[in-house]
């Protein structure tokens, strides 16, 4: 089976997921982006709709790979922040993640001991 090339990709996408629109732009994806990381060889195929969507089309088989739109890049944006992984957008396990939540368990830990401490202070001025 031959390869998908940019027309195809525009028509499979188009007939896979057609939302309001009036052009849309076939691009090859060279290498990993933030939207995409996927299987290559892959087509983006941007549409001019009110979100912005773009369709990962599959360079080989013609599969749909994945749906991006505006949406979907302000929660990706979100997440980097969340995880603070700000290369890959994918590592939960960051230094800097580790570092705030060990300072949140830290912190926590803190103030459930002043507590403890306050109560038994309390008892104590009380009794006597």
């Amino acid at each position: 089976m031959p390869a998908v090339d940019q027309d195809e990709a525009l028509r499979l996408a188009e007939a896979r997921f057609l939302p309001e629109h009036t052009s849309a732009t076939v691009t090859a994806v060279e290498g990993p982006t933030f939207e995409f990381r996927g299987e290559l060889p892959a087509w983006r195929v941007g549409f001019d709709d009110d979100e912005h969507r773009a369709v990962y089309v599959d360079g080989l088989t013609g599969e749909l790979l994945t749906v991006r739109s505006d949406a979907w890049r302000r929660f990706d944006f979100f997440w980097m922040l969340h995880i603070m992984d700000y290369d890959e957008r994918q590592d939960f396990n960051t230094p800097w993640l580790q570092l705030f939540a060990g300072l949140g368990v830290l912190t926590s830990a803190t103030g459930l001991g002043l507590g403890l401490l306050m109560l038994r202070l309390r008892k104590r001025t009380r009794a006597g």
